[in-house]
C-alpha cells in the first residue's frame, strides 16, 4: 500500500511571505519588444519640442533605428547624422530599454567629447529621462548618493556611468556590455577610443556598441573607420505621396527659385536667404513623377516610409544575413524638426561667404551638420599612378646605380610584417636617391637578412652592402590590432645599431628632426643595454620635400628614380595621402600608404647623413671592392 504525504494546508495568512515590487519584476517573464514599442510604453519627455509620452510618429526614422538596434544579433551601431535629428535622445532611450530589462550583473557607459557636455546631457537629458518615466523611476534607488551627474545606481544593482574622452571612467580598466560614444567625431585620440571599446572585451556576446554623431573631415574622421568597419549600411527611403515610390532623399533633387544663379555662370540674383526662410521658398522634386514636395509633404512621405515592408523605411544597400553590426545615414533634412527651407538658406550661406571670401568654413559646416556627409576639401598634390610610374627606370631591381655612395634601409612596421625600400644614394652636391629594391618581410630576422647578408652590386662588379637605416618604432595601434611593437624594434635597433628608430611627429613647427635618448623599455622600468637613440621626424616637412622631388621631371637633376620593377600596385601606395587647401596631410584610406611612408623616411635619411656624405671628387675608382656604408 503506498502512501501519500497529506497536503499542505495553510494554518492562516503568514505562512505565505509575499514578494515585493521588485523581486516580483526580477522573478517574472519578459518579453523583450524593439526598442521604438519599447520607447512608447516606457518614455515620458518633460523637456523636449514635443512633450509628453514618446511617439514614434513624431520622428519615424528614429524607430527603425532603435528597432534595428534591439535585434538580438547586433552588436554594434553607427549613426550618422544631421543635427536636430533626435539621435541622441534615441540613443538614451535604447540605454534606458537595457537598463529596464538588466538583470544588475552588468553596466553602462555614455562617453562624451568633453565635461562640459558630460555636465550638460547629465544633468538636463539623461537624469530627468528617467525621473519623469514612471516605469524607469520606479527602478531608480531611493538614495539620493545614487543618482549623480556622473553615475546612476539603479535598484537591479545596474549602474550607468557617464564620461567625457580622457575623464578617469572612460580609461579605467572596469567592464561595461552597453557603451555609447555621443560625438564620436570630436574625438581627438582615436586610441582613446580603442581603449573604451575594449572595456567591452569580455561581453563579446552579448555587448551593445552605439556610435553616434555628426561627422567632420573624410580621411580623418573617427566615425568614418566605425562606419566602414560595419557588415551593412542603411539608407531611409520616403514614399511620394502622389506616386507611391520610395526613394533616397537626396540633395540634387531640392529646388528653389533662381537655383543656378550661384553655380558658375549664374547671372540672376538668387534669393536671400531670410527670404527663402519666410516665404518657405524649397521643395523636393521626387524622383519618379517630379511633384514638388513642401515640408508637410515631406513629413508625409517620411511617415508613409513606415507603412510598408520592412515597416521602417531603413533600406539596407547590401543584404547581410544576421549582421552583427550597422550603419544608418540620417541627413538633416529628413528630420521632421528640419525645413526644407532652412537647408536651402544655409547652403546659400555657405556658397556665399565661399564666394565672397574664399573661405569654406560654411560650406564644411552644411556638408557635415544638414548634409550628414564628410567633408573633403579639395586635395592638391595628390600623386597619381600615372606620375609616379613616369619615374620607373631602366635598372633592374637590385642593381645598383654608378656613383653610389651608400644604401640605407627604410622599413614600416606593421602588425605581422614589414614593408621596406632600399634606396641608393648618390655623392655630394647632386645626392642622387634611387631605389634599388622594395618588398615586405614578416620577421625581424628577414630584416637582419637584409643588412648582414644580402649583397647588391652595380655595373662594374663592385658590391655593395646596406649601411644606415630607419626603422618605424610601431607606437600606433589600432583598434583592430593586438598590441604596439615599440619594445621589439627597440630591442632589434639595441642589437643592430645601424638601424634607428624613428617616431613621426605632425605638424610644421619645431626641428626638422631632433634626437631622444631612450634608457628603458616602453611601460617598464628594464633598462636598454647601451641606451638607445630615437630620432623624431616632422613627417610633413619630409611629405613636402617628397612632393616636391616628385615634381621634377623625371630627366632633370634632382629627380628621384625606382627600378624597373614597380607597378601599379606600388604605384598606388604614393596615391593615398593629399594635401588639403590648408596643407595637411590626409590619408584617403582608399589605399595602402606604406611604401609611401617609407620613401619618406628615405629622404629623411638624406637630411640625417648629408653632411657626412663625400663629394663626388673623393670617391674611390672603380674597381671589384666591397662598399658597406660609405660613410664613416
Amino acid at each position: 500500500m503506498v502512501t501519500t504525504a497529506p497536503a499542505h494546508t495553510p494554518e492562516s495568512s503568514a505562512d505565505f511571505v509575499p514578494f515585493c515590487d521588485e523581486e516580483i519584476r526580477a522573478l517574472e517573464y519578459r518579453r523583450r519588444i524593439p526598442g521604438g514599442d519599447w520607447s512608447e510604453e516606457n518614455i515620458y519627455l518633460k523637456k523636449s519640442t514635443r512633450p509628453g509620452w514618446w511617439k514614434n510618429a513624431n520622428n519615424p526614422p528614429l524607430k527603425g533605428i532603435m528597432d534595428i538596434f534591439s535585434l538580438w544579433h547586433v552588436r554594434t551601431g553607427v549613426i550618422r547624422k544631421g543635427i536636430q535629428t533626435g539621435g541622441t535622445q534615441a540613443c538614451y532611450n535604447l540605454l534606458a530599454r537595457e537598463a529596464d530589462y538588466s538583470n544588475g550583473n552588468d553596466n553602462a557607459l555614455v562617453v562624451m567629447a568633453d565635461e562640459k557636455s558630460v555636465k550638460k546631457h547629465g544633468v538636463n537629458r539623461l537624469r530627468p529621462l528617467f525621473e519623469c518615466s514612471p516605469n524607469l523611476a520606479a527602478i531608480m534607488s531611493p538614495n539620493p548618493d545614487d543618482t549623480t551627474a556622473y553615475t546612476m545606481r539603479l535598484l537591479s544593482g545596474f549602474r550607468i556611468d557617464v564620461g567625457w574622452a580622457t575623464s578617469e571612467v572612460s580609461v579605467a580598466s572596469e567592464s561595461y556590455r552597453v557603451i555609447i560614444i555621443d560625438e564620436i567625431s570630436k574625438f581627438s585620440n582615436v586610441q582613446n577610443i580603442d581603449e573604451i571599446k575594449g572595456r567591452a572585451t569580455t561581453h563579446e556576446d552579448t555587448k551593445k556598441l552605439l556610435f553616434l554623431s555628426s561627422p567632420d573631415m573624410s580621411g580623418t574622421d573617427p566615425l568614418q573607420a566605425e562606419e566602414a568597419s560595419c557588415d551593412v549600411t542603411f539608407d531611409f527611403w520616403p514614399v511620394c505621396p502622389d506616386c507611391g515610390e520610395a526613394q533616397p532623399m537626396l540633395w540634387d533633387n531640392f529646388t528653389w527659385p533662381k537655383q543656378n544663379s550661384l553655380l558658375p555662370g549664374g547671372k540672376e540674383d538668387h534669393p536671400h536667404p531670410g527670404e527663402v526662410r519666410r516665404l518657405h521658398l524649397a521643395r523636393y522634386a521626387c524622383r519618379h513623377c517630379g511633384v514638388l514636395w513642401d515640408n508637410h509633404a515631406k513629413n508625409r512621405a517620411v511617415t508613409l516610409a513606415m507603412a510598408r515592408p520592412p515597416y521602417s523605411g531603413w533600406i539596407p544597400r547590401q543584404e547581410v544575413a544576421r549582421f552583427s553590426s550597422f550603419a544608418v545615414i540620417y541627413p538633416g533634412w529628413l528630420s521632421p524638426f528640419v525645413s526644407l527651407s532652412e537647408c536651402v538658406a544655409k547652403w546659400i550661406e555657405a556658397q556665399n561667404e565661399l564666394k565672397e571670401t574664399g573661405r569654406d568654413d560654411k560650406v564644411k559646416k552644411w556638408t557635415n551638420t544638414v548634409a550628414g556627409e564628410y567633408y573633403a576639401r579639395e586635395a592638391i598634390g595628390a600623386v597619381t599612378t600615372e606620375h609616379l610610374l613616369r619615374y620607373k627606370s631602366d635598372l633592374p631591381r637590385n642593381l645598383v646605380p654608378p656613383d653610389t655612395c651608400f644604401l640605407g634601409l627604410l622599413a614600416d612596421t606593421q602588425q605581422s610584417s614589414f614593408y621596406y625600400e632600399v634606396w641608393a644614394y648618390g655623392f655630394a652636391p647632386a645626392y642622387k636617391m634611387h631605389m634599388v629594391r622594395h618588398g615586405i618581410v614578416e620577421k625581424f630576422i628577414d630584416l637582419e637578412g637584409l643588412i648582414l647578408s644580402e649583397e647588391f652590386k652595380d655595373h662594374n662588379g663592385l658590391i655593395h652592402r646596406i649601411g644606415p637605416g630607419l626603422l618605424d618604432s610601431g607606437g600606433t595601434r589600432r583598434g583592430y590590432q593586438k598590441h604596439s611593437r615599440t619594445v621589439e624594434v627597440y630591442e632589434w635597433c639595441s642589437q643592430h645599431r645601424q638601424i634607428i628608430p624613428i617616431k613621426g611627429l605632425s605638424g610644421r613647427t619645431g626641428e626638422m628632426i631632433s634626437y631622444k635618448e631612450i634608457t628603458t623599455y616602453p611601460g617598464t622600468n628594464k633598462p636598454i643595454p647601451g641606451g638607445l637613440k630615437r630620432a623624431n621626424l616632422r613627417v610633413d616637412l619630409f611629405k613636402d620635400e617628397l612632393e616636391r622631388r616628385l615634381g621634377i621631371e623625371p630627366d632633370d637633376p634632382g629627380a628621384l628614380s625606382y627600378h624597373d620593377g614597380i607597378d601599379s600596385d606600388f604605384a598606388k601606395h604614393y596615391t593615398a595621402e593629399t594635401k588639403d587647401e590648408s596643407g595637411t596631410w590626409i590619408h584617403n584610406r582608399k589605399h595602402r600608404n606604406d611604401y609611401w611612408d617609407c620613401n619618406n623616411y628615405a629622404v629623411a635619411l638624406l637630411e640625417m647623413m648629408r653632411l657626412r656624405i663625400p663629394r663626388i671628387d673623393t670617391q674611390e675608382p672603380p674597381g671589384r671592392k666591397i662598399r658597406n656604408s660609405g660613410v664613416q
